[in-house]
């Protein structure tokens, strides 16, 4: 059986986010076809959790090559977004002026596929902060439904 939600969906919505991807854009460095979340739904620096939301299209880099006729969001994109949503959430809140690096993904489990046309939203918990590094559980759904989950090393540089 899946694991609940980090948050509750009742909290956010994605039609109401807290953040644009302007203020994104203020903190991460990802642009153009890299950039992997497109606004903040929720941000609770007391909790550590912050939510975030990529909109999947029809026109992006993947889609052509990545099952014709079928596309698949490939899972190390939702990987990515998980771990840009951490590294803004560090930025912002924690780490302020320094940037952070995917370092690993460890117990990452693909439940789901997300396709275009999708709203894939990414939950991210993060649990420690160091020095060099963060650490954070983060889990991916479309609609309700659990499409990922894992823990994310950020290494700050």
């Amino acid at each position: 059986m899946p694991p609940a939600p980090m948050v509750s969906f009742e909290s956010f919505s994605i039609d109401k986010p807290v953040l644009g991807i302007d203020q994104i854009r203020d903190v991460n460095p990802h642009r153009h076809e890299m950039e992997l979340i497109d606004s903040v739904l929720f941000l609770e620096p007391d909790a550590h959790q912050i939510v975030g939301v990529k909109h999947v299209r029809d026109d992006e880099f993947w889609v052509r090559g990545h099952f014709p006729d079928g596309a698949i969001f490939p899972g190390v994109l939702m990987l990515e977004a998980a771990a840009q949503l951490a590294s803004f959430y560090a930025g912002l809140v924690v780490q302020q002026g320094r940037r952070m690096v995917f370092g690993s993904a460890t117990n990452v489990r693909f439940r789901g596929m997300v396709r275009p046309g999708d709203d894939l939203v990414v939950m991210a918990t993060i649990e420690s902060v160091r020095k060099t590094a963060t650490r954070s559980k983060a889990q991916g759904f479309v609609g309700s439904d659990l499409v990922f989950e894992g823990n994310i090393l950020g290494m700050l540089i």
